[in-house]
């Protein structure tokens, strides 16, 4: 999974919120700064769904598993230590580039 600043790039870019009270089993989790300064982590499928048909592919480079890429249409891409950080990304990436 990902950290809480990654987190925290995802809610201020306005990827959706979901409180703690209002979380599914199985789904993602809250990540605390401090009481009032929280973010959702999302799940993997969530991130992916939210990327939409943009999303093309994901990726592990290696054997141990920390290296991910992630391609978005258009043909950028991003990297991560884990497949959702690279999903996240590409998320922010894809976000920004429709600002």
């Amino acid at each position: 999974m990902f950290d809480y600043t990654l987190a925290k790039q995802l809610k201020d870019a306005g990827f959706p919120q979901i409180h703690r009270e209002l979380i599914e089993p199985g789904k993602g989790f809250i990540e605390y700064h401090s009481e009032d300064d929280w973010a959702y982590i999302p799940t993997l499928p969530e991130l992916i769904d939210a990327c939409g048909y943009d999303f093309v592919s994901l990726e592990r480079h290696n054997t141990e598993g920390n290296i991910w890429s992630c391609l978005g249409d258009k043909g950028f891409g991003v990297l991560g230590s884990t497949s959702e950080e690279a999903v996240a990304k590409l998320w922010l990436a894809l976000h920004a580039q429709a600002d």
